[in-house]
């Protein structure tokens, strides 16, 4: 196999590693209703950052660049899954009621 394509496809292999992780926790932040602006964007922006990796990695393959890249998709994603595992560990008191079926007014 030429060089050029083992490394591709190992990159490949690794890259998805993270994108399953990704898709996991968009979900489970959407299916808890933690699906603010801010995961919004941060998965807007860990989706944009992953795609230039992968067209970089593909035609390119500077180092330099292709870290920077994926460390920057890394953090958006981290911050995604603090935001699942804050939502699953403390869910707002919206969130309670809904779920619950009951509601509380003041009055």
């Amino acid at each position: 196999m030429p060089t050029k394509a083992n490394w591709i496809s190992r990159d490949y292999t690794h890259s998805m590693e993270q994108s399953m992780v990704f898709h996991r926790f968009v979900i489970m932040l959407a299916v808890m209703c933690g699906n603010s602006d801010i995961s919004l964007n941060l998965a807007s922006r860990y989706t944009g950052l992953q795609i230039l990796h992968g067209v970089w990695r593909a035609n390119v393959n500077a180092e330099l660049f292709r870290f920077t890249l994926l460390g920057l998709s890394s953090l958006c994603l981290t911050e995604l899954v603090a935001r699942a595992v804050m939502q699953a560990l403390y869910p707002s008191s919206a969130q309670r009621t809904r779920s619950s079926g009951v509601s509380i007014s003041a009055t």
